[in-house]
Order: C-alpha cells, then sequence, then structure tokens
C-alpha cells in the first residue's frame, strides 16, 4: 500500500469556535483511521491559501479541509495551478463530530 503524505488545514473559528473545541476529537478520529499527517491552523483571512499552497509546492497528496465554506474556498484556491486544475486531492473534513456528510463518522 503507498503511504500517501497529508495535511489538514483547520480553520478553529468556523461554527462559531465549535471546530476548534472539538478538534482534540476530530484529530483522534483521523489519526486512528488515517495514520501520521501534519496539521496546520489558520489564524485569519488568506491563511488558508497560502497552508496549501505551501503544502502542494512541498508534494503533498492530500489536503483535508476542516472548516465552513470560507476555508474551503481558500483551500480550493491554494490547490489551484496556473491552469486551472487542483494539484492535489482534497477532502472536507467534518468541522466538529457528527457531521453527515463525512463517511464513516
Amino acid at each position: 500500500m503507498l503511504l500517501k503524505r497529508i495535511t489538514f488545514v483547520v480553520n478553529p473559528n468556523s461554527a462559531n469556535g465549535a471546530t476548534g473545541r472539538q478538534w482534540p476529537k476530530i484529530r483522534l478520529r483521523a489519526k486512528d483511521r488515517l495514520g501520521s499527517f501534519k496539521t496546520f491552523v489558520t489564524n485569519g483571512p488568506g491563511d488558508a491559501t497560502r497552508i496549501t499552497r505551501q503544502a502542494v509546492l512541498s508534494g503533498v497528496d492530500i489536503v483535508v479541509c476542516v472548516g465552513g465554506d470560507g476555508t474551503l474556498n481558500e483551500v480550493i484556491n491554494g490547490l489551484m495551478n496556473e491552469n486551472g486544475s487542483l494539484e492535489s486531492e482534497i477532502l472536507l473534513g467534518p468541522d466538529r463530530p457528527g457531521k453527515t456528510y463525512v463517511p464513516g463518522s
């Protein structure tokens, strides 16, 4: 099995701060399922784009976005190359436990 390099981009302020409060539980569940990964936490506007672009340039295979629609928008912008193509896979992670759109949660 080929191991993939995974980076989580987490916006702790999404969902009125629920993401930040729940991140430790989410991280443990993700670690149980995915193994090791890097985590970067955003501090303000533009951070998710910058973090994602740096991750892509360093060769990450998968970026997991944990946040709201603004965070997702920034992550997608960070994944796009000048031709408008995605340079890495993206997963939308839950911003709190119990989200129904994430398989296996």
